[in-house]
């Protein structure tokens, strides 16, 4: 298959499931920040999975994969989020009280 092939089979399937225009390199970018999002996983293994030989190109997925972390952090570290957490629907009365 050719590399236009690749792509036109790519973007076929993305309209047939309602994604939108795709391409191939899209594919790869969401593995490679899905990888990173998650935890457990070694940069070193995506390299290998990737086909990086350069730690630049992992610095670069890394880059656009370190907001999206830092908002999950924020998620999960932010008192105003636990508490709405905690109280459900009545998070914002518990602020309030019966002014709001």
């Amino acid at each position: 298959m050719t590399t236009s092939g690749i792509r036109q089979v790519v973007w076929r399937r993305a309209q047939e499931a309602g994604l939108g225009q795709s391409h191939p390199h899209q594919l790869r970018h969401t593995f490679a920040h899905h990888w990173m999002a998650d935890a457990s996983t070694s940069d070193d293994d995506l390299m290998v999975l990737a086909g990086w030989r350069s730690r630049t190109m992992l610095g670069r997925y890394a880059g656009s994969a370190a907001g999206e972390r830092a908002l999950e952090a924020h998620k999960r570290s932010s008192l105003g989020d636990r508490l709405k957490q905690a109280f459900g629907a009545r998070g914002n009365n518990f602020f309030c009280g019966e002014f709001c």
